[in-house]
């Protein structure tokens, strides 16, 4: 379901690049949280303000976020 979802949300906005890459992949708000060693509150505040990357929303009401995206912002 949530690969159907992925495939569905790259076509959408773009996120396949060029033909032959590999089409972006999301993280769910636990991955990220495990990643970042943010709390909940961190991530929406800090998106928010433009100082970490948004969150997408892909179909049936699921955000995540971009994986590559939330990697280049880890320091």
């Amino acid at each position: 379901w949530i690969d159907g979802c992925i495939e569905r949300r790259n076509r959408l906005y773009g996120l396949s690049g060029p033909p032959g890459a590999e089409p972006a992949r999301f993280l769910r708000l636990k991955d990220v949280k495990a990643s970042t060693g943010l709390s909940r509150s961190s991530v929406y505040e800090l998106g928010r303000q433009g100082q970490f990357p948004h969150r997408v929303s892909l179909d049936g009401g699921v955000s995540a976020w971009v994986t590559e995206e939330v990697q280049v912002w880890i320091p």
